[in-house]
């Protein structure tokens, strides 16, 4: 109700601090909150992260004895190279959120991108190395798709002062990728903004550059409509 109200009012996103249930995790009761904000077409963005540190970090289908357990999360395993926002991604990921909600999106805040290819690669070897014994003993189902493909089909990622991310950038995807400010906190260059994109983006194209600084945050918030 909340964000259908968001909607009347002309507000142009939604901030989540949790999945929508108030778990560390996704459930079944958040469905109604993706359908909506689908239907809705609102978009979804959280500041870096969920904020949450329960364990596990997954509702299993199987809890396996403490022999069988490894003492490891396998979720939280296939992440542990990469931080708090990918974690959350791939919680949706492996609850099947995306496959139920093929056009639902979301937008990790101030998160930098540079990271973002080496966790690719890494999630895929984590998950090989991962999938079977997590099927055995805890119920992990394997997703329809690769993982990494939902990541860049799904998932936005912003940026402040990140020379290493663009250069990066075609090992992710560029029309998933968002500049932002940050003002008026520490992390921002304002007034200079200006003198940053020059420099992290020299040597861009024109057409992936007007991307990531406007065009990509232009047609997720829907700011041209």
């Amino acid at each position: 109700k909340e964000m259908e109200y968001c909607a009347r009012a002309g507000l142009k996103g939604v901030m989540l601090a949790n999945f929508p249930s108030g778990k560390g995790f996704p459930t079944p009761e958040d469905d109604r909150f993706w359908a909506a904000a689908t239907d809705l077409k609102m978009p979804l963005t959280a500041h870096v992260k969920f904020f949450t540190d329960e364990r596990p970090v997954f509702r299993y289908k199987r809890r396996p004895t403490e022999a069988e357990s490894f003492a490891v999360d396998p979720v939280f395993n296939l992440v542990r190279f990469a931080g708090e926002s990918a974690l959350n991604a791939v919680q949706m990921i492996m609850a099947g959120v995306f496959d139920r909600f093929p056009k639902l999106r979301i937008y990790w805040a101030e998160t930098m991108i540079g990271w973002i290819p080496y966790f690719l690669s890494q999630l895929e070897d984590n998950w090989e190395r991962t999938r079977y014994w997590a099927g055995e003993f805890y119920g992990l189902e394997a997703p329809a798709r690769p993982l990494s493909e939902y990541i860049r089909e799904h998932c936005f990622w912003g940026f402040i002062k990140d020379p290493f991310g663009v250069m990066m950038r075609h090992h992710m995807a560029v029309g998933r990728l968002m500049w932002a400010t940050d003002f008026p906190h520490a992390a921002s260059d304002w007034p200079n903004s200006r003198k940053v994109i020059e420099e992290i983006f020299n040597g861009v194209p024109a057409e992936e550059k007007s991307r990531m600084v406007a065009g990509n945050s232009t047609e997720f918030l829907h700011l041209d409509s």
